[in-house]
């Protein structure tokens, strides 16, 4: 991996660290609109992440 792969994980974890309890919060508050929308988001982060970390740097463009 090099240098900018590195420090994007790096920073990806740390931003999960520090909206990680937020989050929780806002599942366990019982509003069922806010918690899927918190699950979308955070789908949509991971697909985001993978492509950007895993998919893009092994050549696998998007057409």
């Amino acid at each position: 991996m090099e240098a900018g792969q590195i420090f994007g994980l790096v920073a990806g974890a740390m931003m999960l660290v520090l909206l990680w309890p937020a989050a929780r919060r806002l599942g366990a508050s019982g509003t069922p609109m806010l918690r899927w929308a918190a699950l979308w988001v955070a789908a949509a982060a991971a697909v985001m992440l993978v492509y950007a970390f895993v998919l893009e740097p092994m050549g696998v463009g998007l057409r």
